[in-house]
């Protein structure tokens, strides 16, 4: 088993480096900690996401990914932005450490 790999990062092309990496913990640092927070209301809890595509009976999973692509359409966000997002709703559990810190912590880490 190999050590947990954990890093700081303060801007946001070292976070997509990250996030492209899959890096087990990410802590993030400065004003974009705060931005990156604010993330965590977009984001379902598992027991929410597992309700919500059995009751869907699968076709929550597509809709989701329609609604999600048709948001970026009208969405201000510049694409790193947009990958940004997307990586993190996706892969990662968001974490207040400090009001200055937030903690990214991949999902897969849980099980």
């Amino acid at each position: 088993m190999s050590a947990m790999e954990t890093v700081t990062v303060a801007t946001k092309s070292d976070l997509l480096t990250n996030l492209n990496k899959q890096t087990d913990e990410i802590i993030i640092s400065g004003a974009l900690a705060q931005e990156i927070y604010h993330l965590k209301k977009q984001q379902l809890t598992e027991t929410e996401e597992m309700g919500f595509l059995v009751g869907s009976q699968g076709a929550g999973s597509f809709l989701t990914y329609l609604i999600e692509k048709l948001s970026y359409i009208n969405s201000a966000l510049s694409p790193e932005e947009q990958k940004i997002e997307h990586a993190i709703l996706r892969l990662y559990v968001i974490k207040k450490l400090t009001p200055e810190t937030t903690l990214l912590r991949l999902k897969q880490l849980d099980y």
